[in-house]
């Protein structure tokens, strides 16, 4: 429901989605004082000094509808600036407001009064408002529901991830754990700066978190990191060195076992975050989202990077051990198969919608 006056309150309360139409002060061909001139003209002659202010501010208002007629025949909107008779006419309302208020007699209404029964209120003349708040309506909701299912899956996989190195005795380094929330909290923050499409869709997004939709994706990705996970470290266990004592609260220490779950939670946290991006229609793509798509470039990077040794300094600042050759490739090749197949579950998951 749009409004713009008293007797659209009650639709505006009654309505889903309410909004106030206004019109601004400068730059449009009605401004929000002359919609509501009539008005004031009958409420506000209580005193000679008012009535002398309300034909000073007629007079205004006639010469600036003038100019107005005139720069439309012509072709060229007229422009309210400094100086102009369009603020001059502003500025004479204000002090009509003003006389009007002081004075004993008579009320004065102010505009605004549909904007007290909405919680939107448009400053333009036009119900294109209605558009925008559907837009940023629904870019609102589809990353309120992406930002569900990568928090699912981040818990998901690192519960297990974390429980399998509790139950063999074996933590992860303090390092390991600030470049992972700090690379997070990153992700976070320029996933929920995307910027909806500039068109409406005539499509619609998921309308609850608690959907078919959700599940079957949540549920499809999960099970693909789990089973990416438990073979890795099933292969990572016969290279671990059985005769290490292991104490959860002790110091850490660390291991092949170690290095193995922090790299494949860090790459299944990449691989969420990339797959579970929600674009067209209705945000803005991954490439158009810069800070986005280069923080996922340089995780990716760095990922793998980490699991095939090509940097060894920050291997030997995040505590982790140079894994045998074998590990490395069934890590790497791990990652990309479980990336094609989380993707596929999406595409699968987005025709339910």
């Amino acid at each position: 429901m749009m409004g713009d006056g008293t007797n659209d309150v009650g639709g505006l309360k009654e309505a889903a989605v309410g909004i106030a139409v206004i019109n601004p002060p400068v730059n449009t061909d009605v401004t929000l004082s002359q919609t509501h001139l009539p008005n004031l003209t009958q409420t506000s002659a209580a005193t000679g000094e008012v009535a002398a202010l309300l034909d000073a501010t007629a007079l205004l208002h006639e010469a600036t509808e003038g100019a107005r007629e005139g720069a439309y025949r012509r072709g060229m909107p007229l422009k309210a600036g400094r100086g102009s008779s369009g603020s001059q006419w502003e500025q004479r309302l204000h002090e009509v407001q003003e006389a009007a208020a002081d004075s004993d007699g008579g009320v004065l209404v102010k505009p605004g009064d549909a904007s007290f029964a909405s919680p939107f209120t448009s400053r333009g003349a036009s119900i294109s408002a209605a558009l925008k708040v559907l837009q940023q309506g629904r870019a609102t909701l589809v990353t309120t529901i992406q930002m569900f299912k990568i928090l699912a899956l981040n818990c998901l996989v690192s519960a297990y991830g974390l429980s399998v190195l509790y139950l063999e005795g074996i933590k992860n380094g303090d390092s390991q754990m600030t470049l992972g929330a700090v690379l997070n909290a990153a992700a976070f923050l320029f996933i929920s700066r995307a910027k909806p499409m500039p068109t409406l869709s005539a499509r619609r997004p998921p309308t609850s978190v608690l959907s078919a939709y959700a599940a079957v994706s949540v549920g499809g990705q999960f099970i693909c990191h789990l089973m990416a996970l438990s073979a890795l470290v099933h292969e990572a266990w016969a290279h671990e060195a059985p005769e290490r004592e292991r104490d959860p609260e002790g110091k850490f220490e660390p291991g092949v076992l170690n290095t193995v779950v922090f790299l494949v939670l860090y790459l299944s946290q990449v691989t969420t975050f990339a797959v579970n991006y929600t674009g067209p229609p209705f945000m803005e793509s991954l490439r158009a989202n810069t800070p986005m798509f280069a923080l996922l470039v340089l995780m990716c990077a760095l990922g793998l990077a980490l699991a095939t040794g090509a940097l060894p300094f920050l291997a030997d600042w995040l505590e982790l051990v140079a894994l045998p050759q074998t590990l490395r490739e069934s890590l790497v090749s791990t990652a990309l198969v479980t990336g094609g197949a989380c993707y596929a579950v999406e595409l699968v998951a987005q025709r339910l919608i």
